[in-house]
């Protein structure tokens, strides 16, 4: 009903005419997979169902307690099954006509019925579909990524940093036991030793040049100094 606000998208708003065959050929067959097939699911479980509590009572067998809770018995004049179709038979009518009546001519009573309160807000509210995004975005996706932010600032700050100051901090502790500690500390003290060792040896080896002469001549000298020493000694004892 009403005119195309847009012809190019109408005329490609339909399907191929190659595909109505097709189209054909799955109708029938779902009509009659769905019949030979599912009549007797639905025929089973239209059994099942007729034996609920509920069902029953408004059938006019259920138990004393279940048909005084719905007050509800089989006589024709309080039959609910066919004021239940005559309900759904008018509301079907009332809203084909109304439809009709709306959007015979387009959109433009339709455009104006919404602009009158409170159907503009009931437009906006089918419109946005109860808000469903807005709420799902404000719950899940928004909530998921103050999460995520939550824990990317433990992970940064808390995490990250506990692991970046224990590494730091163990480095620098490495760092000054193998240079300070290790390298002029345990390796200072060998080597100290070893090079006073050595330079004790250089002094000692002087003296040993492997002459005869000069031995005998340290000899003497160093017999005549203890003789001198001792006679001074003597004298000054005496005196």
């Amino acid at each position: 009903m009403g005119h195309p606000r847009d012809h190019h998208v109408h005329e490609h708003a339909h399907e191929s005419k190659m595909m109505t065959t097709p189209l054909v050929v799955l109708a029938v067959g779902t009509l009659v997979s769905s019949y030979f097939l599912f009549r007797p699911m639905l025929s089973h479980a239209a059994e099942a169902a007729a034996d609920a509590p509920l069902v029953v009572a408004v059938d006019g067998e259920a138990h004393e307690p279940a048909a005084a809770l719905l007050s509800l018995d089989h006589t024709p004049e309080r039959d609910p099954h066919k004021k239940l179709v005559g309900l759904v038979g008018f509301a079907f009518l009332i809203g084909f006509a109304v439809s009709w009546a709306i959007y015979r001519n387009g959109l433009d009573v339709a455009s104006r019925i919404k602009a009158i309160p409170p159907f503009n807000l009931l437009h906006t509210l089918l419109e946005r579909k109860y808000y469903f995004d807005e709420l799902y975005d404000f719950l899940w996706v928004r909530g998921c990524r103050a999460v995520a932010a939550v824990c990317a600032f433990i992970d940064t700050w808390v995490i990250d940093l506990v692991y970046n100051l224990l590494s730091g901090v163990t480095e620098r502790i490495a760092a000054f036991s193998g240079r300070v500690l290790d390298a002029q500390g345990v390796d200072g003290f060998v080597n100290g030793i070893s090079e006073t060792a050595n330079d004790l040896a250089e002094v000692l080896r002087k003296p040993q040049t492997g002459g005869i002469r000069k031995y005998v001549l340290w000899s003497v000298g160093l017999a005549t100094a203890a003789i001198a020493a001792l006679i001074v000694v003597m004298r000054v004892n005496g005196g």
